[in-house]
């Protein structure tokens, strides 16, 4: 019987390999070929592919690449090559390389936490991973700015930078990439001290579309600076990000765990967190959480204070319920995002959308907000009690009170858009996950039918309500824009969403700087209209 499974392994393999050969171009080939003799230390054959005898001793670090994402489906995506490259040169060339070859396909990858499908994988076509030859940190001499590689993760970084005292504005679950999240603006737990993520730049080293090196920043090819703070990955491919560096000591944060029958009070204190928002130093994320046909439904609140213990009248609202489980404690920052990766969970599939609402005055959105718990909820199992899989439906609440806004600008801004005049802001992101690969299908349209309806509600109810702390700005555009990049679905108008003018002006840095579509055409990510 062990004689006759081995025999059907090795002949679906053989199958496997012929489809995979068929289905490689003779261009695509020739250029994962090209890459190859030039740096054969760090390409990678597809090892089903018709070349994958070529590179055997990189076999494993070839399968870690193409299974290591946050959204497992993204695994069935298998390049023809995966290219590992250690400078912003083997980048050029690569580059040069795919110049030759037009109608071959790439991708990028830094930390392959974006779900969605070819945003930083491909299928039969080139993979450029930035982990593991570009994702070194180092601090300058003067501690004022770090360098970091588009493949390191944001623990990894921090790391290195808080042995120096110092952190950089970065992600707030320490898996992350910083590449793909530095491009979608980067929302972090420092960000209402100090701005997004893309504020904080200073410079960054980048390959444009005919295979050029070139530094971009405010006085230096300042139109492609412009556009990445949060515009995508349309516009150059970054090699280094040379980012603000700040002080930091120990910090006091985790998670709690609260019943999901408690939502009512945690739900009311978000939204007197948000509209009476008056230390930046404090941040959280209030994630509510269903799976188990209505057997569990939670709410897993991320808390966050610089410094080693908060002053009372922060969280005191939060504090009057008693969790499940809690691991708040002072610690390091960079400890304090190891530990927050218990909830990057790997071997789902996943898929995330986003809405954009006004926090509204208090009556107002505790309505609002025990609507959106129950309807969610409703949905959620009422999908889940059809299905013979596993899935888990979220949304996680992320507050951006004025304050926010005006550290943002006053760090210089991003493409986003966001003004504190406009009042404060509530940026949702929305998740569902599931094991049965029969449901790729369905699931992202499950949570895209959730997500307009709970949104339908809030237009139809509390439309032409002003936000909480609003001065001035049109109502009906700023109540539900931009979306944000980070948390975007593949379908939804991010670029449009930043308004008019900025969506103009992106997209004529766009054409400009990439005249045949080599960024606009030949990769996934988020895109202009023709």
């Amino acid at each position: 019987m062990s004689h006759l499974l081995s025999t059907i392994r090795s002949l679906l393999a053989i199958l496997l390999a012929t489809r995979l050969a068929l289905a490689q171009s003779n261009d695509t080939l020739s250029a994962c070929k090209a890459i190859y003799a030039k740096y054969p230390s760090h390409l990678a054959f597809d090892p089903l592919g018709p070349l994958g005898t070529e590179t055997i001793s990189q076999d494993s670090l070839y399968d870690s690449t193409n299974t290591d994402y946050w959204n497992e489906g993204n695994s069935k995506n298998r390049a023809a090559c995966a290219f590992f490259p250690g400078s912003a040169e083997e980048v050029s060339y690569a580059v040069t390389v795919l110049n030759n070859y037009t109608n071959v396909q790439y991708a990028l990858k830094s930390g392959g936490h974006n779900p969605n499908s070819g945003f930083s994988s491909v299928n039969q076509g080139v993979l450029i991973s930035f982990r593991p030859n570009l994702a070194n940190t180092t601090i300058s001499t003067d501690h004022s700015t770090a360098d970091v590689g588009p493949g390191s993760r944001w623990d990894e970084a921090l790391t290195v930078l808080d042995q120096y005292g110092k952190a950089i504005v970065g992600g707030r679950l320490g898996h992350v990439g910083v590449g793909g999240y530095i491009l979608g603006g980067g929302l972090s737990f420092l960000t209402s001290q100090y701005g997004f993520a893309a504020d904080t730049l200073v410079n960054v080293e980048c390959v444009i579309a005919n295979g050029s090196i070139v530094n971009a920043n405010r006085t230096s090819n300042s139109d492609i600076f412009f556009a990445i703070q949060g515009g995508g990955n349309q516009f150059g491919i970054i090699t280094k990000y040379t980012l603000k560096t700040f002080d930091i000591g120990q910090v006091w944060g985790g998670t709690k765990i609260y019943a999901g029958t408690d939502h009512e009070t945690i739900l009311a204190a978000t939204a007197n967190f948000t509209q009476n928002f008056t230390d930046p130093k404090a941040a959280i994320i209030v994630t509510n959480d269903f799976a188990l046909y209505d057997l569990a439904s939670i709410i897993v609140m991320f808390y966050f204070y610089d410094g080693p213990t908060p002053p009372a009248g922060i969280f005191d609202e939060f504090d009057k319920v008693t969790p499940i489980s809690s691991n708040v404690s002072t610690q390091s920052y960079p400890s304090l995002l190891k530990a927050n990766n218990a909830y990057s969970l790997s071997g789902l599939r996943y898929q995330i959308r986003e809405g954009t609402y006004p926090n509204l005055p208090y009556e107002n959105m505790t309505a609002f907000y025990n609507y959106h718990f129950t309807s969610f909820q409703q949905q959620a199992f009422a999908y889940q009690a059809t299905s013979l899989d596993i899935q888990v439906f979220s949304f996680a609440i992320q507050p951006l009170p004025i304050a926010l806004k005006q550290a943002s600008a006053d760090a210089g801004g991003n493409r986003l858009g966001l003004d504190a005049v406009n009042g404060d802001t509530i940026f949702m992101e929305y998740d569902v996950s599931w094991l049965n690969p029969a449901c790729d299908s369905l699931c992202p349209g499950y949570l895209e039918t959730m997500v307009n309806s709970v949104k339908t509600y809030q237009q139809s109810t509390y439309g032409g309500i002003a936000p909480t702390n609003y001065k001035s700005g049109d109502i009906s555009w700023i109540s539900y824009n931009p979306i944000f990049p980070n948390d975007g679905m593949f379908d939804q108008q991010v670029l449009q969403s930043f308004g008019n003018s900025t969506y103009q002006q992106l997209k004529t840095i766009q054409q400009r700087r990439d005249p045949n579509g080599f960024f606009s055409q030949r990769q996934g990510g988020f895109k202009f209209s023709t």
